[in-house]
Order: structure tokens, then sequence, then C-alpha cells
């Protein structure tokens, strides 16, 4: 017998981790809303509205049954052409990992493509370096806006590129780590 979880936290990060995983989609793709998972109120909020005209070139979430280096769910982006609705559960394919830095931040997100029978035309990806140079570009654009209005005058962004091998580490470890959480 399955269990439904209490909270989507706890769901689990997926059936066939870490090839294959679930992403919960806060964020929709050309949302210019930006939406968090709040873990006390098992909720999706609203966090904030972007400024005009920045909007989310990609779909954005959560890896349930994760938790980064940082203690907090593991981010996913999720690339398509398609745009899904917050809450919604996508499996799908690591690709790799974009890695953002700062003088007072780094961040590592998961990205991914939603599986072959979701996506035929993004699920059939297999790793970061298959991804055009526009679409590396726009990705890239949408950092550069979106973490350039929260930084310092003269602080750089540096963005970084890791493979699906690096993701899929980096997933098994947190999934790891949240089932310790999870024990203690």
């Amino acid at each position: 017998m399955y269990l439904i979880p209490r909270k989507l936290k706890d769901l689990g990060a997926g059936t066939r981790v870490p090839n294959y995983i679930f992403v919960i989609i806060e964020i929709s793709a050309g949302s210019d809303v930006e939406y968090i998972y709040d873990e006390d109120l098992d909720l999706i909020v609203v966090n904030k509205v972007l400024k005009p005209p920045l909007r989310y070139s990609f779909n954005r979430g959560f890896i349930p049954g994760t938790r980064d280096v940082d203690g907090e769910l593991l981010r996913s982006i999720v690339l398509s052409e398609h745009s899904f609705e917050p809450g919604s559960l996508v499996e799908s394919k690591p690709l790799g990992v974009l890695n953002i830095q700062t003088k007072d931040l780094s961040i590592e997100e998961v990205v991914s493509v939603p599986h072959e029978r979701i996506d035929p035309v993004y699920g059939r990806y297999k790793d970061i370096n298959d991804l055009s140079k526009d679409l590396i570009h726009k990705i890239t654009d949408f950092i550069n806006r979106y973490y350039g209005e929260q930084r310092s005058v003269g602080d750089e962004i540096m963005i970084n590129w890791r493979t699906s091998e690096y993701a899929k580490e980096k997933i098994l470890e947190s999934v790891k780590r949240a089932s310790l959480e999870r024990r203690s």
C-alpha cells in the first residue's frame, strides 16, 4: 500500500532517481510573478512581482524529498516550450546544474527537461551540452538581469554549467540528506 504524503516536500524525489526526478512547479515559464513553496503552509505562495519587462524564460520548481547543502529543497529549472502551472508535478530528466555565484550568493539549480512522453522535443536531450547556444544564452540573459537587480555595484555574476553526471550525484546526495533529516 502506498501512503499519500502529508506535504508536497515529502512526496519523494521520483520513482527512478537519479535518471528521472519529480519537479513541483513553483513558477511557470513566461510568468512575471515569482511564487515560492512555503513548507510550513504546504502551499505555493506569491513571493514577489518581477519588474517589467522581466519574465521567467523557463519553468522553475523544487524536487520533493530532497535537501540541498543550505537546508532548502533542491531547486530545478524545467526547460520546455510549454508553461506548466504552479503546483503541477512534472517528471523530468536532469541534464546538468546551473551554478550562480556573486560575492554574497552561491546557488546551484538542477537543469532538467520533461520526460519524453510529456515533451518529445525537449525530452530527447540527455545533457546540458545538447542544448543550443541560443537556449543557453536565453537562460544566462535572464539570470544576469534577475540577479543584476539584486547585486551591489561592481559585484560580478559568475555562471557555470555542470554535466548530467554532476546533477545526478547532487540529486542522490540531496535525497540522502533529506532522508537523514527525516530520521533525526
